[in-house]
């Protein structure tokens, strides 16, 4: 079953309109934000205040108004992620965190010190945290930051081949490797899962529905594919030939079972996997 929702360019919370006379979605162009017509990723803070990876720098909102940090090298933010008082971003040559001081006004911290080195061009395209720690992830590697020990610590990658995505999934971390396949880091160590001869030139772009001995994937195609440990097996045909194949970008889990699809020209499509 598939439910077309809408294309949007911001699909703010209803949690944040207080007036009940207020329709539950805004939408707010460049214009009225003063930023970049481009975002990356949307991220919401416990104090309700949402942040968007734009174009040209951090983007806040607090429900009356909008407010634009730009990186220190004026560059694209491609990715942050809300972790307790801080938000971290990723950024075109650029990594590091936002914390607010007494007044509200966000001030930023630099990591890019802190790494062995930082490759000509290198984008931090996704942030995720688990087990205390900040993980960045570009093309050409991860990174695991502690904030406790305030270290960065650079995960092995022999091949050198680039890196397309991290996962968060079941409170475990994986990652693909271009030309390799996909791995699962287990102790600080990559163990491969999916070898490239199973996985080929697909692009994974999500988890879901973990079993025993494996999970399901969703790829780049809008393909959907199960990994019992051994094998990968495509099922849902019928759903991605109707679905038209979209480019998908992400994807989130719903509570009741559903999946919605962030793609490329299709807006949000909201789909039953099963």
């Amino acid at each position: 079953m598939i439910r077309l929702l809408f294309t949007i360019t911001f699909l703010l919370s209803a949690l944040l309109l207080q007036a009940q006379e207020l329709p539950p979605v805004v939408n707010f162009g460049p214009n009225q934000y003063s930023g970049g017509n481009q975002n990356w990723m949307i991220a919401q803070a416990d104090n309700k205040n949402l942040y968007f990876a734009n174009s040209t720098g951090l983007l806040e909102y607090n429900g009356e108004r909008w407010q634009l940090y730009p990186v220190p090298n004026n560059t694209i933010v491609r990715s942050l992620k809300v972790v307790g008082n801080r938000i971290y971003t990723g950024a075109y040559m650029e990594a590091g965190y936002w914390e607010a001081d007494d007044y509200g006004k966000l001030n930023y911290t630099s990591l890019v010190p802190k790494f062995d080195w930082i490759n000509d061009g290198e984008q931090f395209w996704d942030i995720e945290f688990l087990d205390d720690v900040v993980i960045y992830r570009s093309f050409a590697g991860v990174y695991f930051y502690d904030a406790e020990e305030d270290k960065i610590q650079r995960q092995e990658n022999s091949s050198g081949k680039p890196i397309s995505g991290i996962f968060k999934f079941n409170d475990e971390l994986y990652f693909q490797l271009v030309g390799e396949g996909f791995f699962r880091i287990e102790n600080g160590k990559a163990q491969m899962l999916i070898p490239y001869s199973e996985i080929g030139d697909r692009a994974i772009m999500h988890l879901y529905k973990k079993e025993e001995q494996g999970f399901s994937i969703i790829t780049g195609n809008s393909e959907f594919f199960k990994w019992d440990g051994e094998k990968l097996s495509q099922f849902n045909t019928a759903l991605s030939n109707t679905l038209g194949s979209p480019n998908a970008l992400d994807a989130i889990d719903l509570e009741n079972g559903d999946i919605v699809l962030g793609t490329v020209g299709k807006g949000l499509i909201q789909v039953d996997p099963e």
